[in-house]
Order: structure tokens, then C-alpha cells, then sequence
């Protein structure tokens, strides 16, 4: 089984739009994360969908992939194909499993309070540093949409290794 792990990065949700819009996505396949805008981005979920040989891993991967299903309608029997066959694996769930087992919910003792399941909580649990940028007011997060539609060519290095750090660290 090969691994192929993934993250999206979209406008802001709000009400009404749990699954806005996808502006680009991150994949972590070999040595190196690659950035794609929604159209290649989706073509290549698509064929590791597709393949039985690959499993499709991501923090929170059901939000991706509501993402990229609403940017590609028709990619939707394939999602349900590859969680049936349960190719699809989220690091968060994994490690909300983890704690029930230990019993760990109300208090974990590798971190000495109650346990936390963003990406960034587990970069520094199991990794041993922080993520940068990530809850800054101006933080990259936030402002993807002014790069919707632009050539990644013209998009600032700052939201470019932003993009590319969750699937890289999410691989880790």
C-alpha cells in the first residue's frame, strides 16, 4: 500500500459554505510536498482515487475532500468507493482513537492538560516544534482567496510554503 497524503487550502468558511471554495492543493508524494491550483490539484486526487494501490491520508481529510468534491461533482462515487474500502486515513481522528484508548480524553499526560487535535497540537506532540504562522492575524490561512485564479508563479513565497508546510508536516 502506497500513501499519499494531501491538504486544500480555500476561501473562509461561513455559514452557508462548509465547503468553500478551493483555491490550492498541497500533496505529499515522494521527497518533496508539490502545490497545485484546483484543477490539477483535483486531477490528481482523482487518480489516486482511482488506484486501489494508494490510500489517501490527510488532518481533517473529510473537509478536503468536501472541497474538492464541490470543485469536481463527479469525483464524489470515487470518495465513497475509497472510504469503503478504507483507503481514506485522517491523522486527526487517529490520534482522537489514540486517546480514547489510553483514556486520555479529559487529560493527556504527554502534554499535562486536556488533549488537542489540530494540526499544529500534533506537530508539536509528535515532531517537537511549533508551526509558525499559523494564528497570526494576517496568517496566510485567512487570505487565500485574493489568490484565487492567479498563476502560482505570482503567488507571494510566504503562501507557497504556507500551502506546502500542512502536507509536509501532515507526512511527517
Amino acid at each position: 500500500m502506497k500513501y499519499w497524503v494531501f491538504d486544500t487550502e480555500t476561501y473562509l468558511i461561513a455559514p452557508g459554505r462548509l465547503a468553500p471554495k478551493l483555491v490550492c492543493l498541497s500533496e505529499m508524494e515522494g521527497a518533496s510536498p508539490s502545490l497545485h491550483l484546483p484543477d490539477a490539484g483535483c486531477s490528481k486526487l482523482e487518480e489516486k482515487l482511482r488506484s486501489p494501490d494508494w490510500t489517501i491520508v490527510g488532518h481533517n481529510v473529510a473537509f478536503d475532500i468536501a472541497v474538492c468534491v464541490q470543485h469536481r461533482p463527479k469525483l464524489m462515487p470515487l470518495v465513497w468507493r475509497a472510504y469503503d474500502e478504507g483507503r481514506i486515513l485522517d491523522t486527526m481522528i487517529w490520534e482522537k482513537l489514540v486517546c480514547i484508548r489510553e483514556g486520555w480524553t479529559k487529560y493527556h499526560p504527554q502534554v499535562g492538560a486536556k488533549p488537542k487535535f489540530s494540526l499544529a497540537a500534533l506537530v508539536e506532540r509528535y515532531l517537537g516544534h511549533s508551526m509558525e504562522g499559523k494564528q497570526d492575524e494576517d496568517a496566510w490561512r485567512y487570505r487565500y482567496h485574493e489568490l484565487d485564479e492567479k498563476p502560482l508563479v505570482e503567488w507571494p513565497s510566504a503562501a507557497k510554503l504556507y500551502a506546502l508546510k500542512d502536507a509536509e508536516v501532515t507526512h511527517r
